[in-house]
């Protein structure tokens, strides 16, 4: 009302953005865009067209125009980094946006690039969210590469950030632990990060996950069948990676037909993402469901075929699965002696990658101290019982307080509870 016969102001660009955010419709806020973008040009708003550029790279990427979407998104990061804007909504958003972009289509090494940025500069600029967001993503980036030890260190840090003051984002958080947790093979903790937090896409995509690593393909299923009603009619990025689960799913369970209509359906929608990951997610479940038909050798090769492009894009753990999904193709076609070598090779890079990441975020002594705490056991108490000094337990105490990013030793006991460690 308020705009009434002056709309032709920056405000009025803004205002247009927002109403179609919070309307939720991609299309919608596409449109919005490009006519916030004319006013800012016609008003000279450097803010607002750097915002309409990732607003535009956003939409596109989820409306699954990657290549399109991405060219905008690094445009205004460009800008942002380049010191063409000072606005902290404006620098937020861009970082928000091309994060979250990255993350739905598998875009690793960008998202990598673009953290490294965030965070050097949150270093000269102090802002909580977007820094957590950073870490939360940059965690994300570095489990999926290999390097867990660093990434649990990087969304211990988000974690600490949201819970000091963006606390209905922890969820984002919890979930990038739980998924780290089961590349770990620690299901137990990764349920138990889960618990609690809303049957999001997020979550959801989580839980399918432990449950195809268990081969309890009734619950992936289940599971995936709910994820895929979750994103139903939602961003075409989330759409294809849930129906990638429910390929697999429904072909672990033998529901043949099922996944076949979900492999239909993907083929279609993700025939403009080209990342490497999400092509070699989408062979996965292409080898999935051919193996469930019985053509064994074809489906050894999708699953060579998803193992280079894992292997290209920096992925060991993902590799490593489609390899030992190989090897068991080529047993049922077979060829004995080639699945015996692959499946020791592979073996044997999970064995590395899992040895290489085995500093545990709470080592063992700093457990044994947790658990006797629980017990109500004091410093001195504590010390008695492991036959250590009580100056080195009070360093335990402390290392054990800022690792669960807790204030107290009863926050810290209350919260090793809930990740069932004591």
């Amino acid at each position: 009302r308020l705009f009434e016969g002056t709309r032709s102001c920056a405000e009025y660009g803004w205002f247009l953005l927002w109403e179609a955010g919070f309307a939720g419709a991609a299309q919608g806020l596409a449109e919005a865009a490009a006519n916030a973008l004319e006013i800012a040009r016609e008003c000279g708003d450097v803010d607002l067209e750097i915002e309409c550029w990732a607003v535009q790279g956003l939409v596109a990427v989820q409306l699954g125009k990657v290549d399109e979407g991405m060219a905008l998104l690094d445009e205004a990061m460009a800008a942002v980094t380049g010191g063409e804007t000072t606005s902290p909504l404006v620098v937020g958003d861009c970082f928000c946006f091309v994060l979250g972009a990255c993350q739905q289509v598998a875009d690793y090494a960008r998202a990598e690039e673009w953290c490294r940025v965030g965070l050097k500069a949150t270093d000269a600029r102090a802002n909580g969210f977007l820094r957590a967001s950073c870490l939360a993503s940059y965690g994300w980036i570095l489990a999926i590469a290999g390097r867990w030890v660093e990434s649990e260190s990087r969304l211990r840090e988000a974690l600490g950030l949201y819970k000091s003051g963006h606390k209905r984002l922890q969820p984002e958080a919890l979930v990038k632990l739980a998924d780290l947790r089961r590349r770990q093979a620690r299901l137990v903790e990764a349920r138990q990060f889960l618990k609690g937090v809303s049957r999001s896409a997020a979550a959801l995509r989580a839980l399918v996950e432990i449950a195809l690593d268990e081969q309890d393909y009734e619950q992936a299923l289940e599971l995936a069948r709910e994820l895929q009603s979750v994103v139903h009619g939602g961003l075409v990025t989330e759409q294809v990676g849930a129906l990638q689960l429910l390929v697999r799913a429904a072909a672990g369970r033998g529901d043949i037909d099922e996944a076949q209509a979900a492999m239909n359906e993907l083929e279609t929608k993700a025939a403009g993402i080209s990342t490497d990951c999400t092509v070699a997610a989408s062979w996965v479940a292409r080898g999935a469901l051919l193996r469930a038909r019985g053509d064994a050798a074809h489906a050894a090769d999708a699953y060579g075929e998803a193992a280079c492009l894992f292997a290209r894009a920096g992925a060991p753990f993902e590799g490593v699965q489609a390899e030992l999904a190989q090897a068991g193709a080529l047993r049922d076609a077979g060829r004995a002696e080639d699945a015996e070598l692959l499946m020791r090779q592979a073996g044997e890079r999970l064995r590395r990658l899992r040895e290489s990441n085995s500093g545990d975020w709470l080592s063992v002594r700093e457990q044994e101290v947790i658990r006797l705490l629980a017990r109500g056991l004091s410093n001195a108490a504590v010390a008695a019982q492991l036959g250590l000094s009580a100056h080195t337990v009070h360093r335990h105490v402390a290392n054990v307080l800022q690792k669960l990013n807790v204030p107290t030793r009863a926050a810290a006991v209350a919260e090793a509870a809930r990740l069932g460690i004591v």
